[in-house]
């Protein structure tokens, strides 16, 4: 079973990851939605009280390099 920060890290995964695929595909501008938006209401509010900047950040750098080696 996860920790709640472990299913926080895989909520923000999973919201950057939809977030970049919208963008590809047009779907969604930059300019309409940030990234930090986007993510802010992709998770669920009972995990937000946790959720800061910098995770995101982390997160997103973490998903970065995995998908450029």
């Amino acid at each position: 079973m996860l920790t709640e920060r472990e299913a926080l890290i895989a909520l923000v995964a999973n919201g950057i990851a939809v977030y970049s695929m919208l963008i590809e595909r047009d779907e969604i501008s930059d300019q309409d939605s940030t990234m930090y938006g986007f993510v802010l209401d992709a998770v669920p509010p009972s995990y937000r009280h946790m959720l800061t900047s910098e995770i995101i950040d982390d997160v997103f750098e973490a998903v970065t390099a995995a998908h450029n080696s």
